[in-house]
């Protein structure tokens, strides 16, 4: 018996070139982003250091209006600059090769931690982890990711100060790395839309954001073959998870 093939074979055509296109279009994007931000900073930078220069020498000219219009001015230039270089960041995450070697996340919990160390020191955070598993991946970019959730977790905090814990377990070929905090917590409907780039409940409005953090850490793990996920639970906070696979050359050490 023969068989037409014809048309399975014509649709695997149509998606091998669609996949193409979107990693053309994945680059082109990336490259864009870089480009613009080299093109974006120096005006920025010009518009808040003329404010900077007005505030301070007409400082005796300007009414409270004057000084509102000026200090708005440049809060928008600064927060246009840390947009620009979240997105630089962001495209980087996805550009850059890998630099896979063995380490404890440990590490790069304790890298996080320090370089949020005033952050966690304003708001009297609590940080506990311990016993986290060896893995191999990127360690600067896993470092990335425990710095976005626990900043978020601080940043998104309830009345209480912010307790962050942190913990692993090993589910078949994978670790699921927990991140669970005491904070205001996520709406049920944003458990999945978070993770996309400029993706904010309007619950969080109030809170200074680029919406670029928990998107950056998808693509992070993404890159590393795991998934990351928001659990919604009844109590207050929330636990954000995220798996590692375990690699072949590891698996004998992981499971002791």
């Amino acid at each position: 018996m023969l068989t037409d093939i014809t048309e399975r074979k014509n649709a695997e055509i149509r998606l091998a070139v669609q996949a193409e296109e979107l990693q053309r279009s994945g680059r082109e994007l990336e490259e864009f982003a870089c480009l613009a931000s080299q093109d974006l900073q120096e005006p920025l930078r010009v518009v808040a250091s003329y404010c900077d220069i007005i505030a301070r020498r007409y400082a005796d000219r300007l009414d409270d209006d004057g000084r509102e219009f000026i200090a708005n001015a440049v809060d928008g230039a600064s927060r246009m600059q840390s947009l620009i270089d979240d997105l630089v960041t962001y495209s980087r995450a996805g550009r850059e090769e890998l630099t896979l070697a063995p380490f404890d996340l440990d590490e790069a919990v304790e890298h996080a931690r320090r370089s949020l160390q005033a952050l966690i020191a304003e708001n009297q955070a609590v940080i506990e982890f311990c016993d986290l598993p060896r893995i191999v991946g990127d360690q600067a970019m896993i470092a990335q990711v425990f710095h976005n959730l626990i900043g978020n977790a601080i940043k998104y905090r309830a009345e209480a100060p912010p307790l962050v814990r942190i913990s692993a377990e090993r589910d078949k070929d994978d670790w699921i790395v927990s991140v669970t905090d005491n904070g205001i917590g996520i709406e049920t409907e944003f458990a999945e839309r978070i993770f996309g780039i400029f993706q904010r409940p309007d619950t969080l409005k109030d809170f200074p954001s680029n919406g670029l953090g928990l998107a950056m850490c998808r693509r992070i793990v993404t890159r590393h073959g795991g998934r990351i996920w928001a659990t919604v639970a009844e109590e207050p906070g929330a636990t954000i998870r995220f798996t590692i696979p375990i690699s072949p050359v590891m698996s004998d050490r992981a499971a002791k």
